[in-house]
């Protein structure tokens, strides 16, 4: 088990689609006879790697997907496209709802000895990402045509945490509780691009780099996808995505140093 470093890397994880999910990225590259919209559903089967400080105690945080989805109560992931001429609007909305409790050993706050850490915690966070992107490239070539975006925007987080921990050191325990919200507001600029067959086939690319007051960020993201005549497309493919987030100071600092990585998966119908 580390239930602990569930916690720490679920307490103030950052941006992006961040978490157990990710937005679909996939672009439309043909040439339109008007303005369309594209609305969709995904999932990110996310693991989590890095370090992280809380409260004097650090911890190496290695979170595979089954650990993640077991204290899973809830998740909504949403997207919604908009594109007119060369203009894009992108809006993404996520919601996650974790419960996790346990305990764990971790290195101490000076490196010596070890820390027992009984956790509970109660967590919700709301993501809401927007992008406003411009048709930088749009080229014919044999076979299927190209497109590439540039965009930026902007990410919110807010989470509502309920955490208890008690913390044992050399027969010491000591109980530090910690209960409110937290929001913060990331700038973002990003690429797409996507290569689409006259097949039907197409593969996509993402990368972005945010960065806040007290936060920065960067995203890859490669897909294959398969587009319907009807409007449907299905993808496939995997998500990288780095932060590095703090706040506070002294004893209360949190600094957290992760990444997330894995498989994703979506579907979008375009009218």
């Amino acid at each position: 088990m580390r239930s602990y470093t569930v916690m720490a890397a679920m307490l103030l994880s950052s941006a992006s689609p961040v978490l157990v999910c990710a937005q679909e990225q996939s672009s439309e590259t043909a040439s339109s006879e008007g303005p369309w919209t594209r609305v969709g559903l995904y999932g990110f089967m996310v693991s989590i790697d890095g370090d992280v400080k809380f409260r004097g105690v650090e911890a190496d945080v290695d979170v595979p997907l089954h650990d993640i989805l077991d204290n899973l109560d809830g998740v909504i992931m949403g997207y919604a496209e908009h594109r007119r001429g060369p203009w894009s609007f992108i809006a993404d909305l996520a919601y996650l709802d974790l419960d996790e409790s346990g305990g764990t050993s971790v290195t101490g706050p000076v490196g010596m000895g070890q820390a027992t850490v009984s956790a509970e915690i109660e967590f919700q966070q709301w993501l809401a990402e927007g992008f406003v992107g411009y048709r930088a490239l749009d080229r014919d070539l044999e076979g299927g045509r190209i497109g590439v975006d540039a965009l930026a925007g902007a990410r919110y987080n807010k989470l509502e945490v309920e955490l208890g921990a008690e913390v044992s050191v050399f027969g010491l325990t000591e109980s530090r509780d910690r209960k409110g919200d937290e929001s913060w507001v990331d700038g973002v600029i990003a690429t797409r691009a996507e290569y689409r067959t006259d097949a039907g086939w197409s593969l996509s690319g993402w990368a972005d780099y945010g960065i806040g007051d007290d936060s920065h960020s960067y995203q890859l993201q490669a897909y294959v996808n398969y587009h319907f005549d009807n409007g449907v497309t299905l993808s496939g493919g995997y998500r990288y995505y780095h932060m590095y987030y703090e706040t506070g100071s002294g004893s209360s600092k949190l600094e957290f140093d992760l990444g997330y990585s894995g498989p994703q998966v979506g579907t979008t119908y375009t009218f």
